[in-house]
């Protein structure tokens, strides 16, 4: 590993880490900045890493890849500056997160009081949606301004929020009926590491979720075609130095990869169109009738279930 004066530390990939393929079979499919490059790449500046696809499974990931000397260096912000104005992440919504439960408690034949857990709590919006679907609910968050908003703006109690990350928090081995990486396996540097400690802290049977960014999403491929035609190889996929401080991208091949190597098993999953914030209106119809038709929504949501 080198470090660069960003305070970033540039570690090298040898294999993919949602299936264990070498790297040296992974395709360049473009390149990212260190910062935002709009819609005209060519302005660029700072550091420039390597976008690669698994061959083997389809991971989108960086190689080298850039790992910060802090995590603060990331998430250490106030959660008004992390999440654009424009996402309404902030309006109650009574909603949120429903589909998600409906869907756990099918797979799981639910009983209330079943505990869940949901790591990378944030501000805590997921942790109230799950209290009020009657789970006993617990959540991971190591942004200390995160879970201070989280205790202080929507009332979770602070015992329920362990401050840590996946790889130093404690809970018992087959503790949850159901836990949760909702838009969170993207920002860690060894998705499949957390994932199997999770399968530690949940019971047999239950079920693991995860939503994480699809590489093939519309949009993206959309806006990628626009950067070719700039004659650039810039790509949108993925941002491992800026916001949203995506790391990777994922596919079902990778998730089935995944499962095969880690005592689960695939118990559904699903893709979602999501809001489109930066599409005329005009188009936006269009374009959501050919996601949903295609599966290429921006999000994929995966449910696990525990085998072992």
């Amino acid at each position: 590993m080198s470090q660069t004066p960003a305070g970033y530390f540039f570690e090298t990939q040898t294999h993919c880490d949602m299936c264990g393929h070498s790297t040296e079979k992974a395709s360049v499919i473009g390149h990212r900045a260190s910062r935002t490059t709009g819609f005209f790449p060519r302005r660029a500046r700072g550091v420039i890493v390597p976008v690669l696809r698994c061959n083997n499974c389809g991971l989108y990931f960086s190689d080298p890849m850039p790992v910060p000397m802090d995590i603060s260096q990331h998430y250490g912000v106030d959660p008004v500056d992390y999440w654009p104005e424009s996402l309404n992440y902030f309006v109650e919504d009574p909603g949120y997160f429903s589909g998600e439960i409906a869907v756990a408690k099918r797979l799981l034949n639910f009983q209330p009081g079943m505990r869940s857990l949901d790591i990378g709590s944030g501000i805590g919006k997921s942790l109230r949606a799950m209290t009020r679907a009657g789970f006993e609910p617990f959540g991971i968050e190591p942004s200390e301004k995160f879970r201070q908003y989280a205790t202080e703006k929507n009332g979770i109690p602070a015992s329920s929020i362990q401050a840590a990350q996946v790889e130093t928090a404690v809970f018992e081995e087959n503790f949850f009926d159901f836990i949760t990486f909702g838009a969170v396996l993207e920002h860690v540097y060894h998705p499949s590491q957390c994932m199997n400690i999770a399968l530690k802290w949940l019971k047999p049977g239950g079920i693991l979720h995860v939503e994480v960014p699809s590489p093939d999403w519309l949009i993206a491929r959309l806006i990628n075609l626009v950067y070719r035609l700039q004659g650039t190889t810039f790509v949108t996929n993925i941002s491992p130095m800026h916001v949203p401080y995506h790391l990777y991208e994922f596919t079902v091949p990778s998730f089935q990869a995944f499962a095969r190597r880690s005592g689960c098993e695939i118990a559904h999953h699903e893709f979602f169109v999501c809001a489109q914030y930066h599409v005329p209106k005009f188009l936006q119809g269009l374009l959501r009738s050919i996601m949903s038709r295609t599966n290429t929504g921006m999000q994929l949501s995966m449910y696990l279930r525990k085998t072992g």
